[in-house]
C-alpha cells in the first residue's frame, strides 16, 4: 500500500506540477488561452482511480 500511495502521490505532483508549468508557458507566449487550465487531469484520473 506504500508503495501505490507514493506512485499515486507523484502522479498527482506530477500533473500538477505540469500544468502550472504549461499554463505558465501559454501564458508568456500567448495570454488568451484560457482552455490550458482544463487540459491534464481526465488523461491522469483514469489511471489513479484503477
Amino acid at each position: 500500500m506504500a508503495i501505490k500511495a507514493k506512485v499515486i502521490a507523484w502522479v498527482l505532483f506530477i500533473t500538477y506540477f505540469s500544468t502550472i508549468m504549461q499554463a505558465i508557458v501559454y501564458q508568456r507566449s500567448d495570454p488568451q488561452l484560457p482552455e490550458v487550465y482544463s487540459v491534464p487531469a481526465h488523461s491522469e484520473w483514469g489511471l489513479v482511480l484503477n
